[in-house]
């Protein structure tokens, strides 16, 4: 149809062309207007008034064809130009082709323009290179993860993936405790105990296995249950292994500070705990606030011990978090309890405090920063608020791939002239992954609040949010608790039924006669 159509088309164009060159008048040399006017020149040509004339149509003789000859203007040759009466005669369907070409090319330019990338601001840009260096080059920035990770983190709501992103202080010794009513509720990435939550062995057993009831009958993704574990008085449990730091590292001996960690990891286990805050990094001074907590003051020695340290607890299947980076070992205080100083320069930092950090960071888990202030860099923001120590020191040149932990919040606060809130705000925007909230229920609540307010006003970007869930998530996963996808059963193969042999053509054999006795 659609052939017999064109060939109808293309036959009619010809016969209009043989007309039109018959009815041409020879072209006059002398007196030839070079402006003259194509569409008049057409327009003479079919007028109807000049048919009637001719008495017929097309090409008459007589005092018509005279009378028109002499009205026609001179003319130039007429070049091939395509005319409304032309496109009048293309069969339908060609028009109907064309339209549509137009339509789905206007239709898919809108498209593009409406689905096109909006243009990242400078603050989205910097808390992404801040969270993953050389993330804000790509127009969709994702971590080394698996897909499953990233389906996890996709089907969570906002709270739920701001919550995965908390890790907060339990309150209590049982499980009717209101603790526990808020974690229903609040679906926390992670639980930290203490002395304060232990009375005996069967009550802290009793203890940690309902934080994993309530999470599983929520349907909350399993949590962190995580102690402070390194050892002597930085020990929740010091009848627990591992022995003291300082006592181990006089060994210089790495396969010990393996074989403690090991140890504390299965007496961990046995009590349904998966992390613990160890080892301690730090390299000690004389008059640091940490002598008598950390392997020594050697940095290659820490550097050494600690390696092996992570390695034991990494067999032992336990998620070790490494401190306090980038050093406090030379601190003028405690963080954790007054504004701390670290009054060393970028060059001795790298010689000394980071050398410990730099032998783990391809292989440790979590790293915990810093609330100490740096004279490396402002000397009046704390380590874990600056873009400078998490983005480029700690992820970029040390190359660390895992999850970055804050220091308690409720410290970092203080040394900002800010509230809690403020203070995780300005952590995520520096890098950070998990925000440690200590305290009770009023700063958890703030805390989670602030981080829901500036996600929702576009402060922290969404594409930032979900880096640091991804890892969270991904951290989880490597360690158990979050469940690997199930697989598709597959559907078996139908056997082949077995043909049927073809019947013998052989005429069956009569009945054997009755032999027996009649």
């Amino acid at each position: 149809m659609v052939s017999r159509l064109r060939r109808r088309a293309e036959r009619e164009e010809a016969q209009d062309d043989a007309a039109e060159r018959e009815e041409a008048p020879e072209d006059e040399a002398a007196g030839s207007d070079p402006g003259w006017d194509f569409a008049w020149t057409q327009t003479r040509a079919n007028d109807p008034e000049d048919a009637t004339e001719s008495g017929g149509t097309g090409a008459g003789t007589g005092d018509g064809a005279e009378d028109r000859a002499r009205r026609r203007r001179p003319r130039l040759p007429r070049p091939r130009l395509p005319h409304i009466a032309s496109l009048r005669r293309q069969p339908r369907w060609v028009l109907l082709a064309v339209a549509a070409v137009l339509l789905a090319g206007a239709g898919a330019g809108v498209l593009i323009v409406a689905g096109g990338e909006r243009e990242r601001t400078s603050a989205e840009r910097s808390q992404l290179e801040a969270a993953a260096p050389g993330s804000s080059r790509h127009s969709r920035p994702t971590l080394a993860v698996p897909s499953a990770v990233q389906r996890a983190a996709a089907r969570l709501s906002l709270p739920r993936q701001i919550q995965q992103l908390m890790i907060v202080d339990a309150e209590g010794y049982y499980p009717r405790d209101p603790f526990f009513a808020r974690l229903r509720a609040r679906a926390w990435g992670g639980v930290l105990l203490g002395p304060a939550n232990f009375l005996d062995e069967s009550q802290f057993a009793a203890l940690t296995g309902e934080v994993e009831v309530v999470a599983r009958r929520a349907r909350h993704v399993r949590p962190l249950i995580a102690v402070s574990q390194a050892g002597g008085g930085a020990s929740a449990f010091p009848d627990l292994p591992p022995r003291p730091q300082p006592l181990v590292g006089e060994t210089r001996r790495p396969a010990i500070a393996a074989r403690e960690a090991q140890a504390a990891a299965r007496a961990l286990r046995a009590r349904r705990v998966n992390m613990t805050l160890a080892p301690i990094a730090d390299v000690g001074t004389a008059v640091g606030p940490f002598a008598d907590l950390v392997f020594g003051d050697d940095p290659r020695l820490v550097a050494s011990m600690t390696r092996a340290a992570v390695d034991g607890w990494r067999r032992g299947r336990v998620i070790s978090a490494v401190g306090h980076f980038p050093g406090t070992g030379s601190a003028s205080e405690d963080p954790s309890v007054a504004t701390a100083t670290v009054g060393q320069s970028l060059p001795d930092l790298r010689r000394r405090d980071l050398l410990p950090f730099a032998a783990v960071a391809p292989r440790v888990p979590v790293v915990i920063v810093s609330n100490a202030v740096y004279a490396a860099y402002d000397g009046v923001t704390p380590a874990v608020a600056l873009p400078d120590v998490i983005g480029k020191l700690l992820r970029r040149d040390l190359g660390f791939k895992g999850v970055v932990m804050t220091d308690d919040l409720n410290s970092t606060a203080p040394v900002l002239g800010r509230n809690v809130g403020t203070a995780a705000i300005m952590s995520m925007k520096a890098g950070a992954d998990l925000l440690y909230v200590a305290g009770g229920r009023p700063q958890q609540e703030q805390v989670y609040r602030a981080i829901t307010a500036a996600v929702r006003r576009g402060e922290i970007s969404r594409e930032r949010l979900s880096l640091s869930v991804q890892r969270v998530l991904a951290l989880k996963r490597g360690y158990g608790l979050l469940p690997a996808a199930k697989a598709r059963p597959r559907t078996p193969k139908r056997a082949k039924p077995t043909p049927r042999p073809a019947p013998s053509r052989t005429p069956a054999s009569p009945p054997s006669p009755d032999l027996g006795p009649k």
